[in-house]
């Protein structure tokens, strides 16, 4: 053996060791952890600074709850365990004071409104047990009620039309399991393998096919302020409804109109995962409500927060025609996600909000196809799944949108193209087809009211009083993503309830007494509707007055085999944009300080020039993630 092989070796190991400790110390010093940003938590309610429009607090639904059983005269039970024969609180949510009054507070000095609480009783232990809703106020130490139900609904609420509690459906799944499953015990053993725990069940809705009716069919399945640059855009942008009409030739199927509204979608809105729903390093926040039960429900994690860069610019241009330069600027949002996970739907709430001024509300619908079971003539209501499972539905989601656009004042106008035949000034022997814009001012609310499939004008926007230094209205322009069609023949005895669904846009006056296009109670008695927003729009002059937009967007999906096992959001997105329209004088995106612009002659990599050429070293540390939790269990 060499002598000198062993210090060769030890030579070559020494090296090697330190090589490696090098790269190990040079990677620790490129990317150390970032600092941790302290964790505030934005006070809500009554004492603080998010003003009018904040949720109750915990501790205000809690004051709420014993004002009423103090004051109401009449024994109310924990509606956890309430019959139909009790009475009971089904929810308490905030009251949101008269657009006048918060808008004298926000931006006239005046007073701040009394801040108030909404409550839902049902009245089960009376001799005409009803639906009442009752005011209270003021928070955080109530000390009055009122019955606005009348006020509200122009009549008594009927106690049939009440959402059912969810003790309800368990009594219901108590009838079923002890009565009659056990009148066909072949039945079930032979078609579900029944073994007493292996079957579920759900309602369809309505009830029955008249008003009043009290009877359902039971399917059974087995189980396997926005402001932009300081100025105020939009009032309230928010979910009205979503309306599923499924159809089959099973009898559940067939009869099922689901308005999840009635079931209360903000309810739903499920815990998020981390890096699943939502970016890992999105904040965080958690809602309160108050539905059949004496004390508020916290559920963690159920509205995200985040930055995202979209992938694509928001605007570039890059020249290589006599001069030679590129611009542009990265496409970067804020969004603002909720999902709410309604029986078998999944819906993804975004509100998007980009830097040239534009808003976005988007939803993508996800979760279980809801199916039937697959016989005779089956196939002409959608397609086979599985082994025995069809389903369709149709999906309809309206929102409200109040745009105030340079004030409380707008107007409606509707621009377009049309062509005009014109001679050519050079040579007139020739004619050309000339494109010109097209211009009106939609005066009433018949004329601002379109039906589903009617053509119309592909820009509309709401018009300020005030132009821009163009001497253009300032405006925001409404458009519309959507595939919805016919929701219900309007010969239907229950399409009154849903005859948001008729159009795709109509824009009425802003009234208190009309706060919202449909009402909880339309579920169970859709042949008399609480709420008709067909009534709202009467041929009333919106010219220079405060406007409302009620948008409706949506989409027909026929289950397919691809939606075994989850419907995926790939094409099941529909939604609408507000963007400015001669609202500003030029794009306010071009003073954000995320946009490049370089020429042929400057130095691109030079970070004063081009701020892009430093993100090698500006971001060399590593994201300090919060550790993974989840509270959805």
């Amino acid at each position: 053996m060499n002598p000198k092989l062993p210090y060769v070796l030890l030579l070559g190991a020494a090296v090697t060791i330190f090589i490696l400790s090098c790269m190990l110390l040079s990677r620790g010093r490129q990317s150390p952890s970032c600092e941790s940003q302290p964790h505030i938590m934005e006070k809500t309610g009554s004492t603080s600074q998010s003003l009018v429009f904040a949720d109750l607090t915990p501790e205000e639904m809690a004051q709420v709850v014993r004002y009423l059983q103090g004051n109401l005269g009449v024994q109310l039970v924990d509606a956890s365990r309430a019959k139909p024969s009790d009475n009971c609180i089904a929810s308490v949510d905030v009251q949101l004071p008269a657009k006048a009054e918060v808008l004298r507070f926000l931006d006239g000095g005046g007073p701040r409104p009394p801040r108030e609480a909404l409550a839902v009783l049902y009245f089960g232990n009376q001799p005409d047990p009803n639906v009442t809703e009752y005011v209270v106020g003021p928070l955080p130490t109530p000390a009055y009620h009122r019955d606005v139900t009348v006020q509200k609904y122009g009549r008594k609420v009927p106690y049939h039309r009440r959402p059912m509690l969810g003790s309800e459906y368990e009594q219901v799944g108590a009838f079923l399991e002890t009565m009659a499953f056990p009148a066909a015990p072949t039945f079930l053993k032979e078609v579900f393998e029944y073994d007493g725990t292996n079957v579920a069940f759900q309602s369809t809705a309505p009830h029955g096919f008249h008003s009043g009716d009290r009877k359902s069919w039971f399917i059974v399945f087995q189980n396997v302020s926005v402001r932009h640059k300081g100025e105020r855009v939009a009032y309230e942008i928010s979910v009205q409804e979503a309306l599923s009409v499924y159809g089959s030739n099973c009898p559940g199927g067939m009869s099922t109109r689901y308005m999840d509204g009635s079931f209360g979608i903000g309810r739903y809105a499920s815990p998020l995962v981390r890096g699943v729903d939502c970016p890992y390093s999105a904040t965080y926040v958690d809602t309160y409500s108050l539905f059949e039960t004496l004390q508020p429900s916290k559920r963690t994690a159920s509205l995200c927060i985040f930055e995202q860069n979209l992938g694509s610019p928001l605007r570039r241009h890059y020249s290589n025609l006599q001069s030679l330069y590129y611009g542009g600027l990265v496409n970067s949002a804020l969004v603002v996600r909720s999902i709410a996970t309604v029986g078998n739907h999944d819906y993804v709430w975004d509100f998007i909000f980009y830097q040239n001024g534009a808003i976005e509300g988007k939803v993508q619908a996800t979760g279980y196809p809801s199916s039937s079971f697959l016989h005779g003539d089956g196939l002409r209501y959608g397609n086979r799944v599985w082994e025995h499972t069809l389903g369709t539905v149709r999906n309809s989601i309206n929102y409200k949108v109040d745009l105030d656009v340079g004030g409380v004042k707008n107007s409606l106008v509707a621009h377009d193209m049309a062509f005009e035949m014109a001679r050519a000034p050079w040579s007139p022997e020739q004619q050309i087809e000339r494109p010109r814009l097209t211009k009106k001012v939609l005066d009433t609310e018949d004329q601002a009211a379109f039906r589903l499939q009617s053509k119309m004008p592909r820009y509309i926007y709401f018009a300020a009083n005030s132009k821009n230094k163009w001497g253009h209205q300032r405006g925001y322009r409404i458009q519309i993503t959507s595939f919805a069609g016919d929701h219900v023949p309007e010969a239907s005895s229950m399409e009154r309830a849903i005859s948001w669904a008729r159009y795709q846009l109509a824009v009425t006056r802003r009234k208190e007494e009309e706060p919202t296009s449909t009402s909880i109670y339309n579920q169970n008695d859709p042949w008399t509707p609480t709420v008709a927003f067909a009534d709202f729009i009467n041929n009333e002059t919106i010219t220079n007055e405060d406007l409302v937009a009620w948008i409706t967007t949506g989409f027909l999906h026929i289950p397919h085999s691809e939606d075994i096992p989850n419907t995926v959001t790939v094409g099941n997105s529909v939604g609408f944009l507000l963007r400015p329209y001669n609202y500003y004088d030029l794009d306010p995106s071009i003073y954000s300080h995320d946009g490049v612009f370089f020429t042929s002659e400057q130095d691109f990599t030079a970070c004063e020039t081009n701020p892009i050429a430093c993100l090698p070293q500006t971001t060399s540390c590593l994201p300090n993630f919060p550790p993974f939790t989840y509270d959805g269990f």
